[in-house]
């Protein structure tokens, strides 16, 4: 057909065999299995008039990032398909179609090598400087804020969180004695739902609730960033949210521990659009102080350029 002679192949379901066909044929030349989501066979399905699957690689050194981070950057980034083995492990290879049938595809498989290596490199660097630890601390209306963080990473495997909720009135739930195990789960009760989510979390208050840390929450975060080894302590980083003289206290400790710390800020927001200017903030950068609007340039913001 006229269409067929223009490389053209204009049935979307064809387009969506063919290059399902093709996808799995590359795997299979490599001994591999193909990862083919429903949601990105349509988007390619969709990208490409004259569908030709080619098999890329990359380096073996960027296996040792968590799966979830190279998929998505083949995935969404740049509408690869991944391959996997018969154990289902992750392989460093990777499938694209391309919308054309060159005269040299090795210059294609090439060019699509050189334009994935620098995401991955970024997906590497953020697996090396994320810290596997995040203390999370929430006091007040800050703890809405802290649970949602929790909720967010509960159920990745790569991180291993504590919780200190602290409050000066009685907490908005029931709480709970813990059977997770771990850093005084047996004299410190928790949050129902972060106790489900399995997430470790202790609560602190001075008004002697039942079962409640008496102190501070920065005197519970001592004492727990005291009980870790030498190599977890190195892997903390604190994410903190509540007032403002708590969110001081907190960026001290960090300071005191050499330990990275992001400050919420949404104590401060007023409009939440920018147009108020009620929430500037003065924050320190390379060039200086200035004045940040925090629902605009924030409301996280690294504690050492908020308090020092």
């Amino acid at each position: 057909s006229a269409l067929a002679k223009a490389n053209v192949v204009a049935s979307f379901e064809q387009r969506q065999q063919i290059i399902r066909e093709q996808v799995e044929a590359q795997a299979l030349a490599l001994g591999a299995n193909a990862v083919i989501a429903t949601d990105l066979l349509d988007e390619v399905t969709g990208l490409v008039e004259w569908p030709v699957a080619l098999t890329g690689s990359f380096e073996e050194r960027y296996l040792q990032v968590p799966p979830e981070a190279l998929i998505s950057s083949m995935k969404e980034h740049q509408k690869y398909f991944h391959l996997v083995d018969s154990k289902g492990e992750l392989l460093p290879h990777f499938i694209t179609v391309a919308n054309i049938e060159s005269s040299d595809p090795q210059q294609v498989i090439a060019g699509n090598e050189r334009v994935i290596r620098p995401r991955l490199s970024d997906a590497a660097f953020f697996f090396e400087t994320d810290k596997k630890i995040p203390l999370l601390i929430g006091g007040g209306v800050g703890m809405p804020p802290i649970i949602a963080i929790a909720q967010n990473i509960k159920d990745n495997d790569y991180f291993s969180p504590y919780v200190i909720l602290g409050s000066e009135v009685p907490f908005p739930f029931d709480t709970v004695s813990s059977n997770l195990g771990g850093f005084y789960s047996s004299k410190i009760h928790t949050m129902p739902l972060l106790e489900e989510w399995g997430v470790q979390a202790g609560l602190t208050s001075l008004q002697c609730f039942d079962g409640v840390y008496e102190g501070y929450v920065t005197g519970l975060a001592k004492e727990y960033l005291d009980s870790l080894s030498e190599e977890d302590l190195f892997n903390v980083e604190i994410f903190t949210c509540g007032p403002h003289p708590m969110l001081e206290a907190v960026s001290k400790l960090a300071k005191d521990y050499n330990l990275p710390c992001q400050v919420s800020l949404e104590e401060y927001m007023a409009c939440a659009v920018g147009g108020c200017a009620g929430c500037v903030v003065e924050v320190q950068t390379e060039n200086g102080p200035a004045m940040k609007r925090v629902c605009v340039d924030g409301p996280v913001f690294d504690a050492k350029t908020v308090f020092q």
